[in-house]
């Protein structure tokens, strides 16, 4: 079972899978430098990482995030070999940690301490036979792709992002389903937002401006979601786009600008009865004469949104290869109306709370 070679840091989560994906019970050990860590897996399951840095070990972690005291780190550690116990145990006998204390903190420590990997640059690697699982320092499961997809999401290196992405032209889709992803990950609400915008038809280029995150923030989640097997990436095939892909990428384009135009609805409705037909009816004339018959039979009555199919009869004129760009300029046309229209209407006040409220809204949708 065992095997050695050399690693650079491209590997690090491509060796974490291998053995996550095969199920193996083994020791991965990683050695840069003076430093050696080992990852213990059980049935592909991380079950404890370990360095041989005395600066990096639980007892020690527990100090450096404040969970403990030096007086009671010091006191602990002298009774590690006589009582032939572990940190943990030992803080939790004493009650100065409770054991879900002890086991949240555990598991910081093992992403923490596996996750720093990321960031070596190149050294040697072995799958070792594993040990007795007892003599682990203390038992707990991880799934792979968690360490996986926290490494890469705190990685800062081009390098690996491009490795798993070939170009911002491809379309991700999912291996399985976006179910998988919630079973075994905790994503915030951007992250969540990037995982609706994957269905096979938008290229990374278009999610990345979809985004509310910076476009290297959201090249990271795609390709730790890649390296973690839950998604892949399609090369398009032909530079040419079918009439029926351009569709669907207006489409989502016209339903992630209605999410903005129903809050706005909604903001103006409650300023008073009169408030959002007297900013709707002038921001859609300002829009109206400068892009004319591109917008007949526009408007926001219907509760704040855009009728899609309204908006995709008015465009289809407009040359296929600029469909798309002058789709986006349109929409952020309307949008900036509003904005400006609902200053001019119910003042620079009201217009400051309503743009604050839109970026709350972006970051928190």
């Amino acid at each position: 079972m065992e095997r050695k070679g050399e690693f650079t840091g491209l590997d690090i989560p491509i060796l974490i899978r291998a053995a996550g994906e095969n199920r193996m019970d083994c020791i991965l050990a990683l050695k840069t430098g003076s430093r050696t860590v080992r990852l213990f897996f059980e049935k592909g399951r991380v079950a404890f990482i370990s360095s041989d840095d005395p600066d990096e070990r639980f007892g020690e972690y527990l100090l450096y995030k404040g969970a403990i005291t030096l007086e009671q780190y010091q006191s602990t550690s002298g009774m590690l070999s006589g009582a032939g116990k572990r940190m943990g145990d030992l803080l939790v006998e004493q009650g100065i940690l409770t054991y879900e204390e002890s086991m949240d903190a555990l598991t910081r420590y093992i992403l923490e301490l596996g996750t720093s990997l990321f960031r070596e640059k190149r050294g040697i690697y072995a799958f070792l036979k594993p040990g007795d699982a007892g003599s682990l320092p203390m038992e707990l499961f991880i799934d792979y792709r968690k360490l996986i997809y926290d490494g890469v999401r705190r990685y800062h290196s081009l390098s690996l992002v491009l490795k798993m992405i070939p170009d911002t032209g491809c379309r991700p889709d999912f291996t399985d389903s976006s179910e998988q992803i919630l079973r075994y990950l905790e994503t915030d609400v951007e992250e969540q937002s990037i995982v609706e915008w994957i269905n096979g038809r938008n290229t990374v280029a278009s999610i990345c401006s979809y985004s509310s995150l910076t476009e290297f923030e959201t090249l990271k989640i795609l390709a730790g979601l890649g390296y973690c097997g839950f998604i892949q990436f399609h090369r398009q095939s032909s530079p040419h786009v079918s009439a029926q892909e351009m569709e669907y990428k207006i489409e989502d384009l016209v339903r992630a600008y209605n999410e903005d135009f129903e809050f706005i609805y909604r903001f103006l409705n409650g300023k008073g009865e009169s408030a959002f037909s007297s900013v709707h009816d002038r921001a859609f004339d300002i829009v109206r004469e400068e892009f004319e018959d591109k917008c007949n039979d526009l408007d926001l009555n219907n509760y704040g949104f855009l009728d899609v199919d309204a908006f995709l009869k008015n465009v289809f004129p407009v040359p296929q290869d600029e469909r798309v760009r002058f789709s986006e300029k349109l929409l952020k046309a309307i949008r900036k109306a509003l904005i400006v229209e609902t200053g001019k209407v119910l003042g620079k006040p009201v217009q400051q709370e309503l743009k604050k409220g839109l970026e709350k809204h972006e970051t928190t949708d």
